[in-house]
């Protein structure tokens, strides 16, 4: 399952800051999709 940015802040509040410190502890992978929005995915574990 993959979000936008803003469907994740949306969702959750989390903010980029707090996306990229998750992504930081390796709880979110985010990379940027072709029209240049942040997509997040969960780690599996």
């Amino acid at each position: 399952m993959l979000f936008t940015t803003m469907e994740v802040y949306k969702n959750t509040e989390l903010t980029e800051r707090s996306v990229r410190y998750y992504s930081s502890l390796d709880l979110l992978r985010a990379k940027k999709n072709d029209r240049g929005q942040l997509v997040l995915s969960k780690l599996e574990a």
